[in-house]
This record gives structure tokens, sequence and C-alpha cells, in this order.
């Protein structure tokens, strides 16, 4: 049996993110999802909507708690060297955000998937 884990998802409306928040949930783990407004109807059953901004520090640690586990997801879909731009502005500045959040409130562990 597995011991329940409280788990923040960024990017959680996204393709990986879905397919991801389920199982976690079948498995027992309290599941939130980091999103925006207009895509909470894209967050899984079972999963709890927090509203926010992957993007802002404040944003990311006020959705975390003490202890969380954090996957980070928030991507740019199909990347290439076309979006480079867009990879800076939405991967690079998201999980610095992740990163200085968790450090703030101090989480249990971090998975980044990046690619």
């Amino acid at each position: 049996m597995t011991t329940p884990l409280d788990i923040l998802v960024t990017g959680g409306t996204g393709y990986i993110g879905q397919h991801l928040i389920t199982p976690l949930l079948a498995r027992g783990h309290r599941v939130r999802a980091l999103a925006r407004q207009e895509s909470f109807d894209r967050v899984p059953a079972g999963a709890l909507a927090i509203v926010g901004n992957a993007l802002q520090v404040d944003s990311v640690a006020a959705a975390l708690r003490p202890g969380d586990t954090v996957v980070h997801l928030v991507g740019t879909p199909h990347p290439t060297p076309s979006k480079a731009d867009q990879i800076e502005k939405v991967d690079l500045v998201s999980i610095r955000a992740t990163v200085s959040a968790a450090k703030q409130v101090g989480i249990s562990h971090l998975v980044y998937l990046s690619v």
C-alpha cells in the first residue's frame, strides 16, 4: 500500500498532466492542480483545482504546503528551435518560479519534466 502524498501538479491541464493526475488519484494521493481559471474544466475529476499562474513565484507559493511533492509539467508543446523565445518565457520562467516557491515553503520533493 502506498502512503498517500499531497501533490501539487503545475501543468496539470496539459496532455501529460491530465494523464498523470488520474493514476495518482487512483493510488490514493491527494492531488491539487495549479491552473488558470479558464482551464479549470480540464483539471481531471477528483483533483482540486487551484487558481494560479505558474510564471509567478507568489502564485505558486500560495498553492504549496510544507511537505508537498510538486510535479512541474509546465512547458512549450512540441518544442523546436523556432520556439526558443516561448521556451525562455514559459518553460524557464515557470521552473524558476516553482523552485523559488518550493524553497520558500519547504516542500519534500520536486519532480521536473522537460522535453
